[in-house]
């Protein structure tokens, strides 16, 4: 079975228990795939289940999984975001507490101060922070290199310049999109509300405002999908010749038969029919 970019087998699946509260209680908790239902990370609690309950170590491989996410917004961006950082809230916290930490901007910050610290001044803090960010982007320049070189069918590559200016967003908004994801505990996923209980779980929010919510997001769904079909169809239509549409009339007439007779071969069927129950016959 193949969640996101792990691998596992369904045989080892088969045989887990259910790790959720809430099945647990159930007369007969389920096994398998389905006891891992409630939990929006499942794939997260499909790992720790096999590492706890069956012994089974992880290994990494050197093949590259890709996550084609489609065209996504700003805001769909941020969501994304807030959505799996709230998720990783509940289930593993100390590790989401210390996430600001790997971000360049806040690495740079407390790295230029060691730096500008332990050089007694020597090394100004500004330009220690400058330094980092630039080795930064440096190391992500060469991971979207090997992509490219390593993986193929990913479609058009963005230029440079619009690489570095994606990547300076990403960086700018990644301490914001924390604080606001910590602050609150619910998601929305396909179009619905849910809080993202403390055993990791998640429950289905009701209400006039979380339907108000899932219609909105049913409606941006709606809107992306309208634009991914039109761009299809700009690529694949071609436009019909005279002799497409002759084609097509002539396909789309259908010759009486056995099988669809015309209306007065109907009436004369069922005209020798009826004659045949009385007895009768009928005459031209």
């Amino acid at each position: 079975m193949v969640g996101k970019s792990n691998l596992y087998s369904r045989a080892n699946i088969a045989s887990l228990t259910t790790p959720s509260p809430t099945l647990q209680k159930l007369p007969h908790p389920p096994r398998g795939l389905g006891g891992f239902g409630p939990f929006m990370a499942e794939d997260n609690m499909i790992a720790l289940s096999l590492w706890h309950e069956l012994g089974l170590k992880h290994a990494m491989t050197g093949d590259v999984a890709l996550d084609f996410v489609g065209a996504m917004s700003v805001r769909g961006y941020i969501d994304r975001r807030a959505r799996w950082i709230r998720v990783r809230k509940m289930m593993t916290l100390p590790a989401t507490l210390l996430e600001p930490l790997t971000e360049s901007i806040v690495a740079g910050i407390y790295s230029s101060w060691a730096i500008h610290y332990l050089t007694g001044g020597g090394v100004p803090a500004w330009l220690w922070w400058i330094l980092n960010q630039v080795l930064w982007l440096a190391v992500d320049l060469d991971v979207r290199r090997n992509l490219s070189t390593n993986v193929r069918d990913m479609g058009p590559e963005p230029t440079i310049p619009a690489f570095i200016a994606a990547w300076a967003a990403r960086e700018a908004l990644a301490l914001p999109i924390w604080i606001y994801a910590m602050v609150g505990s619910t998601v929305m996923w396909r179009g619905n509300r849910y809080r993202i209980l403390a055993s990791g779980e998640c429950s289905t929010q009701s209400g006039a405002g979380a339907r108000a919510t899932r219609r909105r997001g049913r409606r941006r769904d709606m809107e992306e999908t309208d634009q991914d079909v039109r761009a299809v169809r700009d690529q694949d239509v071609k436009p019909e010749t005279d002799q497409d549409v002759r084609t097509g009339r002539d396909q789309d007439t259908e010759m009486p038969s056995q099988e669809n007779p015309t209306p007065a071969a109907r009436r004369r069927t069922t005209t020798k029919a009826d004659a045949h129950r009385r007895g009768g016959e009928t005459r031209p």
